[in-house]
This record gives structure tokens, C-alpha cells and sequence, in this order.
């Protein structure tokens, strides 16, 4: 199973491809006029050369919906959640929980909304005093805890993130994005210090689009895994033209 990161050397053990047996269930209910419900059930069995802890069962759902207030007032909302515990050949033994809140309104030309998404940690069983949390070891990652990529593995004491975001489209139709991110352990106090990414970018006739993107990481008093030390400062810069045909 391929990962977002690639099949490159050098990578750590954990950003790998997997070898998988996995069985993934997505259903969902459509015929509401503002909103749809999905339910999942995701039983990931995942081996690479760190071995098998990114295995686990994820059971779980959500509700999104969006509904006009007038031709230029929308409010949206979104609210998930998941139990996920150890499956196949983990040696690991937790069962924790991840919930998202999120609620937003489309002001034409502007965009604003909150959200508050948690990634539970429980105690593992199988290890005196260590912690295992809540694992996405299939997502695309970068486009939800921060761009900076500071939390590609969640923290084994869990991740609450506060986040807020606001959106406006300039003249020549360049929409200028800001997103807030706020974080903190599940289990315990540590403060994992705030996020400021701001983007922008703009289409060009049918098949190109440009894009400007920065990230400013603002570490506290506890680090998470991507970095060796508290209280650390990261910008990142990103420029990409794409073509799509």
C-alpha cells in the first residue's frame, strides 16, 4: 500500500509503504436536502519495517451539512466520531476515541469558521506507564494538524487542535486562505504550541493553477514528535504551478 510520501530512500521507518490485509466499509445516507450521514468501519492491518503498530480498527461517523440563508449567507457544520482500538497483529493494547466539531459560514466574498478536533490517547496495556493514541496512518495528513507537518504522528499522549480559519476572495478571483491552530495534549497539560499557515492562489485560463503557501510554527513548553526540542520556531514556504488536463 502506497503511502503520500512516496517510495524514496532515506524515509523513517514509520513514513514507509505498508503491506496490508485490510478490510475498509464506507456507507452513507444522502437524502436529507441539507446534510448527508457516512459510517465507516475501517479494519487496517498494516505491516511495514517498523513493524505492525499502525494496525488498528476504527469504527465510526459523521453528519455534514450546509444550508442557504440567502443568496449570499451559507452556514455549514460537521460532527464526527470514531472508537478505535488495536486489531491483528498490533502489540499494542488501548482503545481511545477521536471526535471533530466544526462550524462555518459562506459570506460572499468571504469565508470564516471554528472547529475543535481531538485524537484521543489511552493507556497500553501491554506497556507499564506508556501510552498509545488515536493512529491515521492513511491519510494525506499535511491538510489537517497544520502545514508545518509537525504532527504527521500523532504524540502518543493524544492531540487536541483548536482551529480557526477565514477566507477571502481578492480581485482577479485569488482567494487568500489564514488558518489558526491551537495544541495541546489529550492526556495530561503540555502545550504543543500554535500555528499560523496563510495561501493563496490563482487559476489560470483552463488547466493552470498557481499557488503561494507559508506555515509559521510557534513550539511551547512540550514538542511533538517531528521535532527534538520545546520551544522552537518553524517557517515553512511552499510555491507550485499545477496543470490539470
Amino acid at each position: 500500500m502506497n503511502r503520500p510520501f512516496g517510495d524514496v530512500d532515506g524515509l523513517p521507518p514509520g513514513n514507509r509503504d505498508f503491506d496490508s490485509d485490510s478490510h475498509l466499509l464506507n456507507a452513507s445516507y444522502n437524502k436529507w436536502k441539507h446534510g448527508r450521514f457516512v459510517g465507516y468501519t475501517y479494519l487496517l492491518e498494516l505491516e511495514n519495517s517498523l513493524g505492525a503498530a499502525a494496525s488498528g480498527a476504527s469504527y465510526g461517523g459523521y453528519f455534514a451539512g450546509s444550508a442557504p440563508v440567502s443568496d449570499k449567507v451559507s452556514l455549514g457544520c460537521r460532527a464526527e466520531f470514531a472508537w478505535q482500538t488495536d486489531y491483528a497483529d498490533s502489540l499494542l493494547d488501548y482503545g481511545t476515541e477521536y471526535y471533530n466539531f466544526e462550524l462555518g459560514a459562506n459570506i460572499k466574498p468571504f469565508a470564516l469558521g471554528a472547529g475543535y478536533e481531538v485524537l484521543g490517547s489511552d493507556a497500553n496495556d501491554r506497556l507499564a506507564g506508556g501510552r498509545a493514541s488515536f493512529r491515521t496512518p492513511l491519510a494525506t495528513l499535511h491538510a489537517f494538524n497544520g502545514w508545518n507537518d509537525l504532527f504527521l504522528n500523532t504524540p502518543a499522549v493524544g492531540l487536541r487542535d483548536f482551529y480557526a480559519y477565514a477566507q477571502v476572495t481578492l480581485p482577479w478571483q485569488v482567494p487568500l486562505r489564514f488558518v489558526y491552530h491551537k495544541y495541546e495534549a489529550d492526556s495530561g497539560s503540555a502545550d504543543f504550541g500554535h500555528e499560523f499557515n496563510v495561501m493563496a492562489t490563482k487559476s489560470f485560463g483552463k488547466h493552470w493553477t498557481a499557488m503561494l503557501k507559508y506555515g509559521f510554527y510557534d513550539g511551547e513548553d512540550a514538542a511533538p514528535p517531528a521535532i527534538a526540542v520545546p520551544d522552537i520556531d518553524v517557517h515553512k514556504f511552499w510555491t507550485q504551478l499545477e496543470f490539470n488536463y
